[in-house]
């Protein structure tokens, strides 16, 4: 539902900022949680420790693991996303701006 409200639909052109900020802000907080999952020297989910043995991990060694993938990867995928959004954004008001001094003249 994340990904649905934010992507381009017909007649929401005007929403392109606002899912901009959003993509920001989510990064944000996810990127912090990872990171702090990353460097954090105790387990946080002690439940999820059974099963990091089936990858020859420690349960912190996981938990490390789901931090930086969590940081590096789903950042990448936001900031991309986010990119994606601003072009299009710059695109839609440019070519808003143009009709708008057509229709003035």
């Amino acid at each position: 539902l994340f990904w649905w409200v934010l992507l381009p639909r017909l007649g929401r052109q005007q929403a392109y900022g606002s899912a901009v900020m959003h993509l920001f802000f989510t990064s944000l907080h996810t990127g912090l949680l990872g990171v702090l999952l990353l460097l954090s020297p105790k387990l946080w989910y002690p439940q999820n420790a059974a099963g990091a043995g089936l990858w020859n991990l420690s349960p912190l060694e996981d938990q490390q693991l789901a931090g930086l993938v969590m940081w590096v990867p789903a950042g990448l995928v936001y900031g991309g996303a986010a990119l994606l959004l601003a072009g299009l954004w710059i695109r839609t008001s440019a070519t808003r701006e143009a009709r708008d001094a057509l229709r003035a003249v």
